[in-house]
């Protein structure tokens, strides 16, 4: 949870997708010194219709238009003994492809490993991202193990995939919530200025903590170890932790939606009933009165049968 500093403080009601955001907006408010607001946990409703995106991909493989998807690339591959690996960055100067490109990505395709590239769309914008995409494509178009993904929803790619490598992207926890494989990232420093996190405690915060359970993090003078630590990594038992981690973000799968309208009907029904305290004595003496009227209505009926 990123927010800007001081961006949840003056909301009386939020709701968030899980115990975890919970808490960190419970960390802020402290940290603040602002009065409590009231949380509700809902889900979420992305991750669902992601999901439901996600399965349909699954079950309507070959209806797919072929001309915008990954199935029929990846079925010319003829290597599949080695695991899928779908490298999926964020975009800007600091990011897997701008910052490490083919260092660590042609050493991944020499070793045999069915990499799928998805570029984020944001990078194929700005100038310079482009052409440093362009010149890696051109340098791994010999392998024909390496598949780019550009202009396919996400899903695609995550249904294939055996674990992903990413920087500081937020579709890790897409692909941890919809897939529950694990995700390998590589170590970055996260500037913390501007945002609440500046004012807690980073050795509590969830999402730091959670990419070394869910895979680990990669320091650049490991590249050279990088087929290992693939290997180690799907053969280890992060993925029970990976599963963990799954069922922490993603709470109430498929029900965001009514979980929701729950918390936003309880909030309006506290708002009404807070603006007629004044008149609950009047209110609470009509419901006796309506069914006092009730009973004297059946009562008079049967009387009349």
């Amino acid at each position: 949870m990123t927010y800007r500093a001081f961006g949840l403080d003056y909301f009386d009601s939020v709701l968030v997708a899980n115990e975890i955001q919970k808490d960190f907006v419970r960390e802020v408010e402290e940290a603040h010194a602002v009065k409590k607001k009231y949380i509700g946990v809902v889900g979420s409703t992305y991750l669902d219709e992601l999901s439901n995106l996600r399965d349909t991909a699954l079950h309507n493989e070959s209806s797919l238009d072929h001309k915008i998807h990954l199935f029929d690339k990846l079925s010319n591959i003829s290597s599949h003994d080695k695991p899928v690996i779908l490298v999926s960055p964020s975009w800007g100067k600091e990011t897997i492809l701008s910052k490490y490109g083919l260092k660590l990505l042609e050493p991944l395709a020499k070793a045999g490993f069915v990499l799928i590239v998805r570029p984020h769309p944001q990078s194929l914008i700005g100038e310079a991202e482009s052409k440093n995409i362009k010149n890696i494509q051109e340098n791994l178009a010999k392998y024909e193990n390496v598949v780019w993904d550009i202009g396919t929803p996400n899903v695609y790619a995550f249904t294939k995939a055996d674990m992903m490598i990413s920087d500081f992207s937020s579709v890790i926890f897409d692909f941890v919530c919809l897939e529950g494989k694990p995700v390998l990232t590589l170590d970055f420093e996260f500037d913390t200025a501007g945002y609440d996190l500046s004012d807690i405690d980073m050795k509590k915060f969830y999402t730091f903590n959670a990419l070394k359970r869910i895979g680990g993090k990669l320091q650049e003078e490991n590249f050279s170890n990088l087929t290992t630590i693939i290997t180690e990594i799907l053969e280890s038992t992060k993925t029970q932790e990976v599963k963990k981690c799954k069922e922490e973000l993603w709470r109430y799968p498929h029900h965001a939606g009514f979980k929701a309208t729950q918390e936003l009907l309880k909030i309006e029904r506290e708002l009404l009933e807070h603006s007629l305290k004044a008149y609950m004595p009047q209110i609470s003496r009509i419901r006796d009165l309506d069914s006092m009227l009730a009973c004297l209505s059946s009562n008079d009926t049967k009387d009349k049968q």
